[in-house]
């Protein structure tokens, strides 16, 4: 039986429903012009992630890529909620997170180069203006997993229901890249794992 939004919102609540950020736990490990880092900071140790304002979210998609693990784990689920609830409103939200939640691999990096020749054959200072460090790199890769690992497997399972709901629901709205590679990569297995 497939969940409804409702459903699964509840069950996403009801699995990280303990979590709270203490109050000497780093929210970032590193920063970026596009988040607003020291509005996300201060409101972080005021509310509980339920109850964490939904524009602050919405007009912060990258936050969660530059989160600790344990805020990551934290803050996972208020982005996520917002993603069900909010689907076509929230940008680039769910495709930040669906990022987030998918682990790089060598067929990520071989697309990348590909789309890098092209961009430079098509304008030679393009090359200048993309990132770098967006090649497989097992930095990426320890992160990916130092963030998985901060998650119960309760946690993780709900991780999995919100990915197979996006999967479902909004699958062609990711044609190259999306909840799919996620679940094949990471999340599709038992939570065992």
């Amino acid at each position: 039986m497939q969940q409804t939004e409702r459903d699964l919102i509840h069950a996403i609540k009801a699995a990280f429903g303990h979590r709270r950020l203490a109050a000497t736990t780093p929210i970032f490990e590193s920063h970026s012009v596009e988040v607003a880092s020291e509005t996300i900071e201060a409101m972080a140790r005021q509310v509980p992630w339920t109850e964490f304002p939904e524009e602050v979210l919405s007009d912060n998609p990258l936050a969660l890529a530059f989160m600790s693990p344990a805020a990551f784990a934290t803050f996972l689920p208020a982005y996520m909620t917002v993603s069900i609830s909010h689907y076509c409103e929230t940008g680039t939200l769910t495709s930040s997170l669906v990022t987030a939640l998918t682990p790089p691999d060598a067929e990520d990096a071989r697309r990348f180069a590909e789309l890098a020749a092209e961009l430079e054959a098509e304008d030679p200072t393009s090359r200048d203006d993309l990132p770098l460090d967006c090649l497989v790199d097992e930095q990426l890769l320890q992160v990916f997993h130092e963030r998985a690992a901060e998650l119960t497997d309760t946690e993780r399972d709900a991780v999995r229901a919100y990915l197979e709901f996006i999967e479902r629901a909004h699958g062609e709205d990711f044609p190259i890249f999306g909840p799919q590679q996620a679940l094949e990569r990471f999340w599709g297995r038992s939570a065992a794992s």
